[in-house]
């Protein structure tokens, strides 16, 4: 699927955006959508995670993941 293709580089790109951010206080949301990283709660906590800043989070829109056909429910 092409929006996996350079994951890393959005990776590197969003962690890069939260360091600038941060020296202004300023917080970066990534809203969950389909056909991405941020498809499935699965998805969404290991990209977080890859990100690994304090001030990267997700703005959960469950009506995406519900359009994607996918659970709501965290696997832990």
């Amino acid at each position: 699927m092409r929006v996996f293709e350079d994951l890393e580089r959005k990776l590197t790109l969003l962690k890069n955006l939260c360091d600038y951010a941060d020296d202004y206080g300023l917080k970066i949301a990534a809203q969950t959508h389909t056909r991405g990283p941020l498809e499935t709660i699965d998805s969404i906590t290991k990209t977080c995670g890859k990100v690994g800043r304090k001030n990267f989070g997700v703005i959960f829109d469950a009506a995406n993941l519900f359009i994607a056909g996918r659970s709501m429910e965290l696997k832990l």
